[in-house]
């Protein structure tokens, strides 16, 4: 059996999982006792929580079990990378979703979206699960235990790109501020990936925006459905 050896690069993003999975079980405790409304906004914010700690535990094996050359390593680097990419189309189908439904609540407004916005994700989880088949995404070279882009990596993003559209629409309807929250999360992630290519979490930036989600829904909340109100002609509470 090959001794387990981890580089640098590949700590330096543990390091950064890690750190996520600590903030992302301080939301859930935070949630669990500050919001036990079950709205449908806090449902799909559960959802959230659950899918980034899923993409931050499987992106860790991929790290640890990467270029290590026992069987056991090899079929946990191969399972954990499908998991993770998954993951990834989960979370930004959520996170619109999520948008959605605040929207929704604080605007008064029915979307006539619907269940058409998971359509994108769907077809890229598809696509995905052919990937062993076809390897038009990524591989995992079997001998070496390594990871390789495939000729079409970039069409996992696809999706993204859909969503990233329709999540900056809804953004700029529900808060502005929120809008440049947004960007400069998004910017972090693609700065740092710049300055050091081989150190990336995903997982780091999808929990740091959902800190940002939980300030924004404790400081913009909406009526609760048994909380009657009456308001007068001025917009006043009476």
């Amino acid at each position: 059996m090959s001794s387990l050896i981890i580089d640098e690069k590949n700590k330096a993003t543990l390091v950064l999982n890690i750190a996520a999975m600590i903030i992302l079980l301080g939301l859930y405790i935070f949630s669990s006792v500050y919001r036990r409304r079950r709205k449908p906004d806090d449902r799909l914010f559960s959802c959230m929580l659950l899918d980034v700690l899923i993409i931050c535990m499987s992106d860790s094996v991929t790290h640890i079990a990467d270029g290590c050359l026992s069987d056991i390593a090899r079929v946990l680097n191969l399972v954990c990378n499908y998991i993770y990419y998954l993951g990834m189309e989960i979370f930004i189908w959520l996170f619109t979703w999520y948008l959605a439904v605040r929207f929704e609540q604080l605007k008064g407004k029915k979307l006539k979206i619907g269940k058409l916005i998971m359509i994108p994700a769907f077809i890229e989880c598809v696509l995905i699960l052919l990937n062993p088949v076809f390897e038009y995404f990524f591989r995992i070279n079997w001998d070496e235990n390594r990871f390789y882009n495939g000729d079409y990596y970039r069409g996992i993003y696809i999706a993204w790109l859909v969503y990233l559209v329709i999540t900056l629409v809804l953004i700029v309807f529900i808060d502005v501020r929120a809008l440049l929250i947004f960007l400069m999360v998004f910017g972090l992630r693609y700065f740092y990936y710049a300055y050091e290519h081989a150190v990336c979490s995903n997982a780091i930036c999808f929990t740091i925006g959902l800190v940002f989600v939980s300030i924004h829904r404790l400081g913009a909340p909406f009526f609760e459905e048994n909380d009657v109100r009456t308001i007068d002609k001025e917009g006043e509470e009476i």
